[in-house]
């Protein structure tokens, strides 16, 4: 008897199937999905359009806060670590100062008195960067604490110009920080800008104080001066690089 053992055949080799084609794309390693750039850049514009919404809401419910109340958020708000919400809150105090100076009903002496407590947040804003107490503005660029400055002595005009001659003792001690914004123009620390403020801010405070501006003379002319001349020499220097032919190495 004769046994045969049967053994059966070995499989096909497996073959795999084309995927298509849209399967066959790599899926990013990370579980979110990749931006492009145009994506970025509608989402950077939703947000831009948002805080500009947040923005409008949050100036008509400060607008429906009584003054001390107002005062004591900005107040909070002008020391905030970020610097653009500083910004804004100088923007809200500057507009709520315009509409009690246009009011026409009388300066109320509380009212008054809560906006002038303001220079003491104010002031020490106006400091060197270097020099500043305020880390906020230490670590900041140079360039976002000057558009800051820019915004406080702006307010500190608007203050001037609306209470000034009724509190001149808290003006008057604030001349000195105004002056120290300019002098030294043409250091780096010091802007032209900063200066300018400062310099209208100046005549502000002299045409509300009058005569009591008279002791703070010594103080601020000398950098005044200072100032003039950098500036004459900035105009000259200006011209003479204007009048040289283009490529000329001629140094000023």
């Amino acid at each position: 008897i004769h046994t045969h053992s049967h053994t059966p055949p070995p499989p096909p080799p497996h073959t795999p199937q084309r995927q298509p084609r849209q399967q066959q794309r790599q899926q990013p390693a990370s579980g979110t999905p990749s931006l492009s750039g145009s994506s970025i850049n509608v989402h950077m514009e939703l947000a831009q359009a948002l805080l500009g919404k947040t923005f409008d809401s949050m100036v008509k419910v400060f607008g429906l806060l009584s003054v001390p109340d107002f005062i004591q958020i900005v107040g909070r708000l002008v020391i905030h670590p970020d610097l653009s919400i500083r910004q804004r809150a100088l923007t809200l105090l500057n507009g709520r100062i315009q509409k009690y100076s246009e009011s026409g009903a009388g300066v109320d002496d509380a009212l008054a008195a809560a906006f002038v407590s303001m220079l003491d947040q104010l002031v020490p804003l106006l400091g060197v960067r270097e020099q500043c107490a305020d880390p906020a503005l230490r670590d900041a660029p140079l360039r976002e604490v000057h558009l800051l400055q820019q915004g406080v002595l702006m307010t500190i005009n608007v203050l001037a110009s609306t209470f000034a001659s009724s509190y001149p003792a808290q003006f008057e001690a604030i001349v000195q920080p105004v002056v120290g914004s300019f002098s030294g123009l043409g250091q780096p620390s010091t802007s032209l800008e900063v200066a300018t403020n400062a310099l209208a801010c100046l005549s502000t405070l002299g045409l509300q104080l009058g005569l009591r501006m008279l002791p703070a003379l010594p103080m601020f002319i000398s950098p005044l001066l200072e100032a003039c001349v950098f500036d004459s020499v900035a105009d000259s220097t200006t011209a003479s690089l204007s009048s040289q032919p283009p490529g000329s190495a001629q140094k000023t």
